[in-house]
């Protein structure tokens, strides 16, 4: 559903009250208590003021950020971003706002780090929901992000649902079923995408090459990691030392197909970086058949977080590896 037709849904003719009153009753299905509680007490905080009002009072501290007082029992707390109070403690739940300045990809990350903690740390709760209200809605940026939704909603348990607010009410984002119980007969093949993408890993040579900045266009490393077989080599043209060679366990494989396997499904589109490395030297990786390019500029704290952490888990492997070696 493009975003002119979600606003056309939320702007509607329909009475606002009457409308997120229906919306409510749909969404209880998945968490009835957070649902309701979200839009009493966050929503519509103040009734005569409108919902993106209530959120701007909300992230602005000008009124009092209900949470624990409103839902008083351990079980019904959230963690919630970027307002609230800071704490270490995992709640099964998660409310983010996005609103004003708010960029959504914040939001969005921050959700997902929350799941993945909820995963480790919240197993024995049955109602794990993320909640995401904002004013503002972009395809490309979720779309970093929506795979990650989806598995966590479908491996753990965790809903997501989006909440689109304009000066008429709120109308819902659609994502995903909005009935945990019907979710559980979903099946997905996912089992069989790995199957392939392992396949893919295994049979096509990985390379990695580090270049160097147009000052230092002699540092230059070529990586390539035969996971066939467990092997791996260096080729450094420019250096004494041109070409070394060595052996990896399998284990070492196993950890990072687990780290790349999200660009098996990714679209090249989705893919792109503007990355030039003229100034500090790029980097690129062909997996899978696809081949990724990222300068320094990508994995800097502003930049994207898929190719931090790629970056991070290449040089993880690298590490341990040279250190035999070297």
């Amino acid at each position: 559903m493009k975003i002119e037709e979600i606003r056309a849904i939320s702007e509607g003719p329909k009475e606002r009250g009457c409308r997120n009153k229906e919306l409510c009753e749909v969404l209880s299905r998945i968490d009835e208590a957070f649902i309701y509680y979200i839009d009493r007490e966050i929503l519509n905080h103040s009734p005569e003021r409108s919902a993106l009002e209530n959120m701007y009072d909300i992230l602005t501290g000008e009124c009092e950020v209900p949470g624990i007082t409103g839902m008083p029992r351990r079980t019904e707390w959230y963690n919630s971003y970027p307002f609230g109070i800071e704490t270490d403690v995992v709640y099964s739940r998660f409310l983010g706002i996005c609103r004003g300045k708010t960029r959504l990809e914040a939001v969005l990350r921050e959700a997902v780090r929350h799941s993945d903690d909820v995963v480790k740390c919240c197993p024995q709760y049955s109602e794990r929901t993320t909640v995401i209200i904002t004013d503002k809605w972009e395809a490309k940026t979720f779309a970093k992000y929506e795979k990650s939704f989806i598995r966590y909603a479908f491996k753990h348990g965790i809903f997501p649902i989006f909440l689109l607010v304009t000066d008429y009410g709120y109308t819902q984002i659609p994502f995903l079923t909005n009935d945990r119980d019907v979710a559980k007969e979903l099946i997905l093949d996912e089992d069989a995408d790995r199957d392939e993408a392992w396949r893919l890993f295994r049979e096509l040579p990985v390379e990695y090459i580090e270049q160097g900045s147009a000052f230092n266009a002699f540092q230059r490393n070529e990586y390539t990691f035969y996971f066939n077989d467990g092997t791996w080599e260096l080729k450094r043209p420019y250096a004494e030392s041109r070409m070394i060679r060595g052996s990896m366990p399998y284990s070492a494989s196993k950890k990072l197909f687990s780290d790349v396997l999200w660009i098996a499904d990714a679209d090249d589109r989705n893919l792109y970086t503007d990355a030039r490395g003229l100034d500090a030297g790029s980097y690129s990786l062909s997996v899978f058949g696809k081949r990724l390019h990222w300068d320094a500029s990508t994995i800097d704290e502003n930049g994207d977080p898929r190719y931090i952490k790629l970056h991070k888990a290449i040089h993880r492997l690298i590490d341990s590896l040279e250190k035999t070696y070297l």
